[in-house]
This record gives C-alpha cells, structure tokens and sequence, in this order.
C-alpha cells in the first residue's frame, strides 16, 4: 500500500473456457456497494489501484474478462485494504548512532555520515589532548567530553595522520594514561573517543595530536662521586678507611652471565619486531 493507492494481486484464472484478456477491478466505500470499477491493461493478476483517499477502508474484488469482452459470473473474494501514506524512513537505516526523520538519518552528537557510522573529529568543548612524550611511552591527558557520560575512553593511534592501526581502551573513566610499548623517536598520532558501559562509541573523536617517544631503553648506572682531596694534596682518607668497611660480596656467577644476556638478547628482538611493524604500517 502506497500513498493514495494500494497494490493488488490475486490468483489467475486458468479454466476459463477462453483465454482471459484482462480483468475487472471492482471497488467501493461499504461492503455491498462495489460501485467503482477499473479495467486492468492485460491479462496479469496485479494491479496498483489509484486515486484513493488515504486512511479510508476499501472493499475490492476482481472479474476476469475473456477474449471476447465477456465477463466471468463468479467475483474473487471481497477483501478489505486501507491507503495509507507510505513511512519516508521504511527503508532508511541510520543504525544506533542516529535517526531517521523525513526520509533522512539525524545523526546523534559526534557523529556523521549517510548511516551516522562516521565519528565527527571535534573535540567536545574544544579541549585539545596534552601529550608528554616518556621513554617508549606517551602519557596523554584529555578532559572528560562533554554532553556525554563516557565510561570508557579508546585511545587509537598510528603512525600516519588520520590513519590508525591500533588502539587501546582505558579501565574505567580516567582522563589520562600512559601508552607504552612504543618505540622511541618514532612519531605517533593520537586520537580519543568516549565509550558506553558496552564499549560503544558514543562521542565525537578527538582532534588528533602527535607525539614522539624519546630516551634510552636501558640506563646507565648514575656516576659514583670521586672522592676529594685537601688543598695540600692531602687525601681524606675514605678509600683507605671506608672501603673496608664495605660488607663483602660474592663473585659473580654463570647464573647472572646468563641472566645478562638472556636480556640483551630478548631486547635485541623486540626492538627488530617493532621495527618490523613500524616499516609495515609506513609501506
């Protein structure tokens, strides 16, 4: 059923004496006063029966006609069919981030697109993400978006702008974390949408901010203090009074070798790994 109209089909006749030629639509307000009619062009069972006032009940039946102009004794059925004016977002599908009205999706904040399947990039307030770039970490920061009740924050990264091939979601509602793991002067972009309590997005992404993780991956020992000497050359005795003091240890055994180079060896491949995914993601 159509705006003004109703769509009709029926079961052809098929034992008639002669081949049917078309058929003979049969109208009306009441029941017993089928007293419009309509031919239809050809011998095929359907029908869009116009010119309707919507919300108003029909009563519809059908006569075949033959090739002969003759019309059948017997009528269908008498059916009862109602126009009505036809739901403009029936096929629209605007999904759970918007909704349809007049035919078109109206998007919930922070989102965009035909089906609303886009995240916005404004940041809520206008509140831009603070990074502080750490030794194979970044910490971000962001205040709490606005007009939404985030349960979680997603923080996605990359290493091209606008381009991000990972992401990692926060515990609980806190504005800042550390993302580690990273590896050093490398840049990275980062962006931030809030989640639901079913990790939804619900928030427009933030505006994207870049960091580059810097320092060493191991630390050296801090400096050991030489000791001093008195203007006349004169030493204050501590390597010589003190030293003996130092409670003795034992030598250094093939268990801490080994422990020494099981570690060189793990960090000489994860830094070849990250490597790896780095010249994967730039290619």
């Amino acid at each position: 059923m159509g705006h003004s109209a109703v769509q009709l089909t029926w079961n052809p006749v098929e034992d008639h004496e002669r081949p049917v030629q078309n058929y003979r639509v049969y109208y009306g307000l009441t029941f017993d006063a089928l007293d419009l009619t309509v031919d239809t062009e050809g011998s095929t069972p359907t029908w869009e029966l116009r010119g309707l006032a919507n919300d108003s009940q029909y009563f519809v039946a059908v006569k075949a006609i033959d090739s002969q102009g003759l019309e059948s004794e017997e009528m269908s059925v008498v059916i009862a069919v109602t126009p009505v004016v036809p739901d403009p977002c029936a096929e629209v599908e605007c999904g759970e981030n918007g909704q349809c009205t007049d035919g078109a999706c109206v998007c919930n904040e922070g989102f965009e697109g035909e089906q609303c399947d886009a995240l916005t990039t404004l940041v809520p307030g206008g509140t831009m993400v603070q990074a502080i770039p750490m030794d194979s970490a970044v910490m971000l920061s962001w205040p709490a978006f606005a007009g939404v009740r985030g349960y979680y924050y997603k923080i996605f990264m990359g290493f091209a702008p606008g381009q991000y091939n990972d992401y990692v979601i926060t515990p609980d509602n806190r504005t800042s974390m550390t993302v580690s793991d990273l590896i050093n002067n490398f840049p990275y972009y980062f962006a931030i949408s809030a989640l639901d309590i079913n990790g939804n997005p619900i928030s427009a992404m933030s505006q994207e901010i870049i960091a580059i993780p810097t320092g060493t991956a191991f630390h050296p020992a801090p400096p050991v203090a030489v000791a001093p000497t008195q203007p006349g050359g004169q030493d204050l005795g501590i390597y010589r009074d003190q030293l003996g003091q130092v409670p003795q240890t034992e030598e250094t055994g093939p268990e801490a070798i080994w422990v020494i180079l099981s570690s060189l060896i793990f960090a000489y491949f994860l830094y070849h790994h990250k490597r790896k995914v780095i010249l994967k993601a730039q290619n």
